[in-house]
C-alpha cells in the first residue's frame, strides 16, 4: 500500500505498516490491545520464531501518566516474565501490511484469552480501565 505522509499520524501508520512487514524474531516485544468499554493492553516477549508459529512468554507492564481517574500509559517490562511459553500462529494480514500473530494466550489466574498481536513501537500505549 503507498501512502504518502502528510501529518505526524501519517508517519505513525507509516511506521507500524513497515515495522509488521518483517517476521518477529527473538526478544521482539509484542502486544495486543483489548477491552469492551476500556482499553487494556497485554505485552508479549518472543523466544522464538519456526517460521509457522513464534513461541513467547507473556511480560508485565508498568502503568505511566496515570490521571488518578483510570487512564494514561502502559509499557512492556521486558524482564518480568508472567506466565509459561505458549505459541502464537503467524498470519499475514489480508491488507498485505505485514504479518500478525493469533492465538490463545495466558491471561488470569490459569486462564487463556484469544488476542490478535503485532509488534511493540517502542512507544507508550494508551489505556484505560474505565468500565
Amino acid at each position: 500500500m503507498y501512502m504518502e505522509a502528510k501529518t505526524a499520524e501519517d508517519f505513525k501508520q507509516i511506521d507500524e505498516i513497515e515495522r509488521n512487514k518483517t517476521p518477529a524474531k527473538t526478544g521482539d516485544i509484542m502486544f495486543t490491545t483489548w477491552g469492551y468499554d476500556m482499553t487494556l493492553n497485554d505485552y508479549c516477549k518472543v523466544l522464538e520464531n519456526t517460521g509457522k508459529t513464534v513461541k513467547c512468554v507473556m511480560i508485565d507492564k508498568i502503568v505511566t501518566d496515570d490521571t488518578g481517574i483510570g487512564n494514561g500509559k502502559s509499557m512492556p517490562c521486558p524482564d518480568a516474565i508472567i506466565s509459561p511459553p505458549f505459541r502464537l500462529h503467524v498470519r499475514m494480514r489480508t491488507d498485505n501490511e505485514g504479518f500478525t500473530y493469533v492465538g490463545s494466550y495466558p491471561y488470569a489466574r490459569g486462564d487463556t484469552r484469544k488476542g490478535y498481536f503485532r509488534k511493540w513501537s517502542g512507544e507508550p500505549n494508551y489505556y484505560n480501565t474505565w468500565d
